[in-house]
């Protein structure tokens, strides 16, 4: 039996949900047992299986899961009735109440002339033929009921559940298991966490759950609402909303507008709906001593959360403050860029590369035909500037020189320690002192040192081993060991850093870098 699903002039479905193309979905029922082919997405929905993660749920059943008994029974009502003017029809105040659709920022569409549905009618989505129910789910329910008596949103989908990835991934398939496996799938939740308890500080002053949970940017900051003008209960939902409901770091809606272009291409130059461009070449929002409010609004799909949060090494920074690195763990912007290190007075010779300049910047690399895994593959990501072997082996190179420099600038901070201060880990910041043991007064450490110290956790955290910006990660590396050059601190030898298997290095970084990376969130 062969059920196509296709929407009518309305956008109603004739009998079901999205789904991928041609999905074969097997089912027993008490009659009939037989393969039922489901076409919809206009009929060019991608597969819901992955190359990289086979063997899935089906992302359409987790999406009837996100709804309730009594939406999935309700009747499917066209985006024309969602569009009425005493609904969704472009006012900013419809009569039931204020409510508009999950995501969509209204001033925007208003202003720019045909308020919502005239904004989805010029995307991809609407030629495509996803409407409004395909995405929310049916609307009969909500239509003759629209608001619970708490005044939320009734039988429809809308905040939280709207952001979950299954949503986009009925049509989406590849991407949505790509993204599966992803580290935004995952959830930091010690700093989600502390913004339930500490909302004042970890809401609105460090904005911690903007980064750390992607459904803050897509319900708050993507609608024009700064953390700032947020109530201590919205915050506190919206944190409790990304532990229980939506845990991820980030899903499909913290970086697509689902309902609208944006006119921030790709670097391919494609429109995809991106909030915000994939390029930046000005600093000035992520520069040392810049506020959570200045770079959590970086004006760079990637780097609004990747970067090093406002990092400072003015030699009065690293005296006042030596608890722990000032850099962030998500520096990657910063590092592309070459900003936030400790600098000699002149500054770098070359302060950003060729990466930086690259279009697309990090989705060039990171994102090659869209994947969503987020890691970079030298036959893809690298490709065309470099061939596989040549990106291979400029990377596998340079990451052998960083790490040998690296590991030569703690073994000679750590023989410093231990001649000055008598243990050969009191060169660190006192949080990463172990426990049991007394950190010194800090003013026993130099500045040198400080220097130092801030470079190399630097160069740690962007966790690129210098590939994003070979020649400002060297120029940091150099700056470190000429300050500890200048205290009489005695070279490695080359026979004691070669004597070291490069494993076991690497396992020193990684350790490093994963115990900032707790020191930082906790």
């Amino acid at each position: 039996m062969k059920i196509e699903l296709k929407l009518n002039s309305k956008g109603q479905s004739n009998g079901g949900f999205m789904k991928a193309r041609w999905l074969t979905l097997f089912a027993s029922v008490p009659l009939i047992v037989g393969t039922m082919l489901l076409q919809s997405c206009g009929g060019v929905g991608g597969p819901t299986s992955s190359k990289t993660n086979p063997g899935t749920n089906a992302p359409s059943q987790a999406f009837l899961a996100l709804m309730t008994a009594e939406q999935k029974a309700s009747k499917y009502i066209g985006p024309e009735s969602c569009n009425a003017s005493a609904c969704h029809g472009g006012s900013a105040t419809p009569a039931h109440g204020g409510m508009k659709l999950a995501s969509f920022n209204t001033k925007k569409a208003n202003a720019a002339g045909g308020g919502q549905f005239g904004e989805w009618q010029q995307t991809v989505h609407f030629t495509k033929g996803v409407s409004c129910e395909n995405c929310h789910g049916p609307g009969g329910a909500h239509q003759a009921a629209p608001k619970n008596a708490d005044g939320t949103a009734h039988a429809i989908l809308t905040y939280p559940k709207i952001t979950s990835p299954e949503v986009c991934g009925q049509c989406h398939g590849p991407i949505h298991d790509d993204w599966k496996i992803s580290k935004h799938s995952e959830l930091i939740a010690s700093p989600i966490s502390s913004t339930v308890t500490n909302p004042a500080s970890s809401g609105q002053t460090s904005r911690c759950f903007l980064c750390h949970g992607g459904l803050a940017r897509a319900q708050y900051m993507e609608a024009g609402v700064d953390p700032s003008q947020m109530t201590t209960a919205q915050i506190v939902q919206c944190a409790n909303d990304i532990l229980n409901t939506v845990p991820y770091t980030a899903s499909c809606a913290t970086c697509h507008d689902p309902h609208a272009k944006t006119g921030n291409l790709t670097g391919a130059g494609k429109e995809v709906q991106l909030y915000h461009p994939e390029t930046l070449t000005d600093s000035s929002a992520i520069a040392p001593g810049t506020t959570p409010a200045q770079y959590t609004a970086a004006n760079q799909i990637c780097g609004q959360c990747h970067n090093g949060r406002g990092t400072t090494a003015t030699d009065a920074y690293l005296t006042a403050n030596t608890s722990r690195p000032s850099v962030h763990h998500s520096n990657q912007l910063n590092s592309l860029l070459g900003v936030g290190g400790s600098e000699t007075a002149s500054g770098p010779p070359q302060r950003s590369g060729t990466h930086a300049l690259t279009p697309g910047q990090c989705a060039t690399c990171h994102m090659p035909k869209s994947r969503h895994t987020m890691t970079v593959s030298v036959d893809g990501g690298c490709q065309p500037c470099h061939t596989a072997s040549d990106a291979a082996t400029r990377a596998a190179t340079l990451k052998a020189e960083v790490v040998n420099n690296l590991v030569a600038l703690s073994s000679r901070m750590g023989s410093w320690a231990q001649t000055t201060l008598g243990d050969p880990t009191f060169w660190d910041y006192t949080s990463n002192i172990a426990s049991g043991k007394t950190a010194p007064k800090q003013s026993l450490i130099p500045i040198e040192v400080k220097r130092a110290r801030h470079n190399y956790y630097y160069v740690v955290t962007s966790g690129d081993y210098g590939v994003h910006n070979p020649a400002y990660t060297r120029y940091l590396l150099q700056v470190a060991a000429n300050n500890l050059n200048s205290l009489g601190v005695p070279a490695m030898k080359p026979q004691d850093l070669a004597a070291i298997p490069m494993p076991v290095k690497l396992q020193q970084i990684q350790q490093v870098r994963k115990s900032a990376s707790s020191s930082d969130v906790d």
